[in-house]
């Protein structure tokens, strides 16, 4: 059985850094749409518009 344990530990490993690579794409992509909202349009609020309608 070691090697079942260790095809599952591989694949928990993959889908945790896939999982993490999403996460921190999206982020960085939050991240730029605020700076590039903050060049046009210093308002927060008009940021956090943008954010959820783009």
């Amino acid at each position: 059985m070691p090697q079942l344990e260790f095809n599952t530990w591989l694949i928990f490993l993959i889908t945790n850094w896939i999982t993490l690579n999403l996460f921190f794409l999206l982020l960085n992509n939050y991240n730029n749409q605020q700076n590039i909202n903050n060049e046009t349009n210093p308002s927060n609020t008009q940021n956090f518009i943008n954010w959820n309608w783009n």
